[in-house]
């Protein structure tokens, strides 16, 4: 397969692709920033956010269950997208290798559920324009890294396998709205006429798909389009990492959805 793809690269695209690359590096000034922006960790506040964002939007499915499924059905919304590709490549989810991933989110689960706070003020103030607006933010960046991490791992582990990539940080991006789409069908109940988040995709499956899609193409890390990758990786990541906050923040904190997710 890596012969093939090898066969099928022009000279001429390599070429212009070189000049592309060299350009692009001039325009560097803001490589301080992306190194931070890349650096920073996951835990604790990105996740908590993500924890946030989730929990708040699944209470109102959850509300008259039992603790112990309200929990857990939390939890794994929350870390589902991340879990399900370390099943499908044999490897442990990052969870289980960091002991405090679940006690921060079962503490937001808590906050949001159970909390003896006076006006629902956890949920209020999460849902609050500008704050829920910052949350959408880490909520799509926390997504975005999800997916940088799920392309890795599938081309170290399958470096001839375009579809492994793509399908692997697809699943990465998407697997906890998975997560809660099956949560609320298993709920409400599975009507035939309602439809799931496969027979009419979301924009998170879209996000997850489209980011993917851009990673593997730009950054080539399986290095089988390219004779060198078009942009700099890392330029790449910062790129789509500042798109998706970007677009969590105008969706929140206007109330409107701009145009790109409509495709």
């Amino acid at each position: 397969m890596d012969a093939i793809y090898k066969s099928l690269r022009s000279p001429l695209i390599d070429q212009y692709t070189d000049i592309l690359h060299e350009q692009f590096n001039s325009y560097a000034s803001w490589q301080p920033l992306r190194d931070k922006v890349l650096a920073f960790p996951i835990f604790p506040w990105i996740f908590v956010f993500h924890c946030v964002f989730v929990a708040v939007r699944l209470r109102p499915v959850l509300r008259g269950q039992h603790w112990l499924f309200s929990l857990f059905a939390t939890f794994f919304a929350c870390v589902g997208g991340g879990t399900m590709a370390s099943v499908l490549l044999a490897t442990p989810p990052a969870w289980l290798a960091h002991h405090l991933m679940f006690p921060a989110a079962a503490a937001v689960w808590y906050l949001s559920n159970y909390a003896p706070l006076p006006f629902d003020a956890f949920n209020r103030l999460a849902m609050f324009p500008p704050i829920n607006a910052l949350i959408a933010a880490f909520e799509c960046t926390n997504r975005a890294r999800a997916i940088f991490i799920g392309v890795d791992k599938a081309a170290a582990m399958f470096p001839a396998s375009i579809f492994a990539a793509l399908f692997i940080g697809t699943i990465s991006g998407f697997g906890g709205s998975l997560v809660i789409n099956a949560t609320e069908k298993m709920i409400r109940g599975w009507d035939a006429a309602a439809k799931s988040e496969l027979s009419a995709p979301a924009w998170p499956l879209r996000a997850a798909f489209y980011s993917t899609l851009a990673y593997v193409l730009l950054a080539d890390p399986l290095r089988l389009l390219f004779a060198q990758a078009p942009f700099d990786p890392e330029d790449v990541k910062f790129a789509i990492v500042l798109a998706s906050a970007s677009q969590g923040v105008v969706t929140e904190l206007f109330r409107c959805k701009p145009f790109f997710i409509r495709l």
